[in-house]
């Protein structure tokens, strides 16, 4: 009964991760330039996405060194949607830079949600995904305003780290939670695509997807 779940969780994985790849592979995909922001084989309006299997700390280090704008979002402790979406919240609200106040409204954030929940007692998974995908939604909408008041800069870049701890666990996991983890990292890819290939905002790397 182990080895066939184990198959199961692995075929499963692979599916995932075949999926991520059809979502994010595009005709014009070349090599980032983590100095510039352009592309070595294209025009400097063309935003990529790559995936590489390890390094996020590496790539970010020598990205930030270049002087380009590097967004870093690690989903280390991504082993369910509540964690992912916390993982998503403390990349984009880092807490050394939230203050008092910042502090004070996130954490009265996180205990409204677990409220709500409790309210209405049935589907906290559903509520996690739908947070996951307002939070990308307000990411694009800063990316916009970094664009337009930037014009000329280098792209930013956002590095998507450990992404193999979500791919594992949503891979493992036949529940509603694991449901909703496919879900979520579904959205993730398809905000990816669209945001690097259809709005040229941001390239993007993934790092822990299958390269």
């Amino acid at each position: 009964a182990l080895s066939v779940s184990l198959s199961r969780a692995r075929a499963l994985s692979l599916s995932l991760a075949l999926t991520l790849t059809h979502t994010l592979t595009h005709p014009h995909t070349h090599t980032i330039s983590l100095s510039s922001g352009t592309d070595r084989d294209g025009p400097s309006s063309s935003a990529r996405v790559r995936m590489v299997s390890d390094g996020g700390v590496a790539l970010r280090r020598e990205a930030e060194r270049a002087g380009r704008p590097v967004l870093y979002l690690s989903l280390a402790e991504s082993t369910s949607p509540h964690d992912m979406f916390l993982n998503l919240t403390s990349g984009l609200f880092p807490a050394a830079r939230l203050g008092v106040v910042g502090t004070l409204a996130q954490s009265m954030g996180t205990y409204w949600i677990i409220l709500f929940d409790i309210v209405l007692g049935k589907d906290a998974a559903h509520t996690r995904e739908v947070n996951f995908s307002m939070l990308l939604s307000q990411l694009r909408h800063a990316l916009i305003l970094h664009r337009d008041s930037t014009e000329g800069a280098a792209r930013p870049l956002i590095l998507l780290d450990h992404l193999q701890v979500p791919l594992s666990v949503a891979a493992s996991r036949t529940d509603r939670e694991g449901e909703a983890m496919r879900a979520m990292l579904a959205k993730l890819a398809a905000w990816s695509a669209a945001t690097s290939f259809d709005h040229a905002l941001a390239d993007v790397v993934l790092v822990g997807a299958p390269p």
